[in-house]
């Protein structure tokens, strides 16, 4: 019998490994960019809710788009308001 069968079970269940690892970590990383941008979104929606209608209003449009108002502050002239998403933050201003 040749020495030299089953020699390249090593080399593919590694290649194997790393291929899973890597799709693991892409969906890993989308997954966190999806999330960042939603909270990106609830935040820009709350900010403008909150310029127009007051802190109320930018709590409702962040809980529309399925985040939590974290912070808000300032008047109906300029507003700053913080959000979050399955534990990203994101912040954003608006003005009148």
């Amino acid at each position: 019998m040749p020495r030299d069968v089953g020699q390249a079970v090593i080399p593919v269940a590694v290649t194997v490994l790393v291929a899973v690892l890597a799709v693991v970590g892409t969906s890993r990383l989308a997954t966190r960019a999806v999330t960042s941008a939603r909270a990106q979104l609830a935040a820009d929606a709350a900010a403008l809710a909150g310029v127009h209608a007051g802190a109320d209003a930018a709590d409702e449009a962040a809980r529309l788009n399925g985040a939590t108002l974290v912070a808000f502050s300032g008047d109906l002239y300029d507003v700053v308001v913080e959000v979050e998403v399955a534990g990203e933050r994101a912040e954003a201003r608006a003005s009148r």
